[in-house]
């Protein structure tokens, strides 16, 4: 997981403000799983209604100039 510094900062500082001790153990778990649920969603997201994405299951599209 590529995350930043200063990411990881915040997410303790609110995550421990909000839930404690638990919140400051679990935060940086929780967030590295939303991260990667909200990565796979964008990508199905882009992969069904971006008919310019290049991926495999690309339709045939007329783009016109």
């Amino acid at each position: 997981m590529q995350i930043h510094p200063l990411t990881i900062i915040l997410v303790l500082l609110i995550a421990g403000n909000l839930f404690g001790v638990l919140g400051v153990i679990l935060g940086i778990p929780g967030y590295a799983i939303v991260k990667v649920i909200g990565a796979y969603l964008f990508y199905k997201f882009q992969k069904r209604y971006n008919k310019y994405y290049g991926g495999e299951d690309r339709g045939n599209y007329e783009i016109d100039e």
